[in-house]
């Protein structure tokens, strides 16, 4: 896979210093681990680098079971890299029975460029880690000076549409010319965080003759219900079978899944549809859904799938208009957007911070996908003000 889009260009230099380290780290026998976001599109971005970071322990480890010992992959429950992630990757240098060298190098995937990522990142340097960071979440420039690199999109292009998953796709890609994994990869992840670029087009244009769009589609959305129905699990062993087939049992596990995975997000469409509020402003259609009152905890959908999926349904049904859907619970908001729709979630989270510095306002994310999280005591406050915005 070639980097000859706008944005790989860009980002060639600090792609090509990320595999130097990585093959460095695998050379001198450091322990290489990797945190990804607990979601299809922070699992494609692992998978992707996998295969590369695996490929390289093998070429300078005899043994191996040195694998288990020089390599780990663990998916974060945050969408952050935080404080919990950074206690439990130290402990695993200084506190394990296995003597390991003491100068690890961290890969952060789809996280890492926010300032929720920064307590944890700043732990890990004091323990001597080298870390790179590969993300597409816009970033905060604090990252640059913290971490030995960190590769986003961001950095070439501010409007930049490409997932975590595509990102990592393309980096792997350089090394490794298994093409056609990479780009159902990279078409699977594109799809599933909405990030359909350039180069999102360029892996589907070349999957035409064996995969549809909605097959994509479809691999995505089991990943994501494997994952939430999983838990605190890593189900990293059914994730990699639906993206790689490598046991032939994709097309079981479909079959298995999909229905019952239907059936769910009809029945999720129909409660919202029933419970939602709508209101039209000018050509801007704004939803509101109580996911507190209309959800049981902890079953599937989740709280942003249940918010996505009422926000899909009121795109394709009101072609023209702008559509910015907020999913409440009683101490955060889910948000999602329309391409453009006048909304940026980071700009709100910034003026809500402004307007309630005492809330204790949190989140981010895309500019039109993303999570604020409040306290209890400033929900009514916090919606009276979005309210009085859209």
């Amino acid at each position: 896979m070639e980097l000859n889009t706008k944005i790989l260009k860009g980002l060639k230099p600090k792609i090509e210093k990320a595999l130097k380290l990585i093959d460095e780290a695998a050379k001198s026998k450091q322990v290489i681990f990797v945190r990804h976001h607990n979601d299809c599109d922070g699992y494609s971005a692992a998978l992707a680098l996998d295969r590369l970071i695996y490929k390289k322990i093998s070429e300078n480890h005899f043994k191996e079971r040195d694998t288990h010992y020089f390599y780990r992959r663990t998916p974060s429950q945050t969408p952050y890299y935080s404080f919990e992630d950074s206690t439990r990757d130290i402990a695993f240098i200084y506190d394990s029975i296995v003597t390991r060298n003491k100068n690890p190098l961290m890969i952060i995937l789809d996280n890492g460029s926010s300032k929720q990522d920064l307590e944890g990142i700043k732990r890990l340097k004091a323990f001597g880690f080298k870390i790179i960071v590969i993300d597409h979440h816009p970033p905060t420039n604090e990252v640059d000076d913290l971490v030995d690199v960190h590769v986003n999109p961001y950095q070439v292009d501010d409007k930049a549409v490409i997932s975590a998953g595509t990102l990592c796709s393309y980096i792997a890609g350089c090394i490794d010319n298994d093409d056609e994994t990479y780009n159902v990869i990279s078409a699977v992840s594109g799809i599933s965080d909405r990030m359909e670029g350039e180069e999102f087009k360029l892996s589907l244009d070349s999957l035409k003759d064996k995969y549809s769009y909605e097959q994509l589609k479809d691999l995505g959305r089991v990943v994501d219900y494997e994952l939430q129905r999983s838990g605190y699990l890593d189900p990293w062993t059914m994730v990699k079978e639906l993206l790689l087939n490598e046991l032939g049992k994709r097309k079981i596990l479909l079959n298995q899944y999909l229905i019952d995975l239907n059936e769910k997000d009809e029945e999720s469409l129909q409660t919202s549809l029933k419970y939602a509020t709508l209101k039209e402003k000018d050509n801007l259609l704004i939803a509101r859904i109580d996911l507190f009152q209309t959800n049981h905890k902890g079953s599937y959908p989740s709280s942003g799938k249940t918010t996505g999926i009422l926000h899909r349904y009121l795109e394709e049904n009101n072609v023209g208009k702008e559509v910015i859907t907020f999913g409440i619970n009683p101490e955060m908001i889910t948000l999602r957007g329309t391409d453009n729709a006048p909304i940026d979630t980071n700009m709100l989270i910034r003026e809500l911070k402004t307007k309630f510095p005492q809330a204790k306002i949190e989140g981010g994310g895309h500019p039109h996908a993303g999570s604020i999280k409040f306290i209890q005591a400033a929900k009514n406050d916090i919606l009276d003000f979005i309210d009085s915005k859209y």
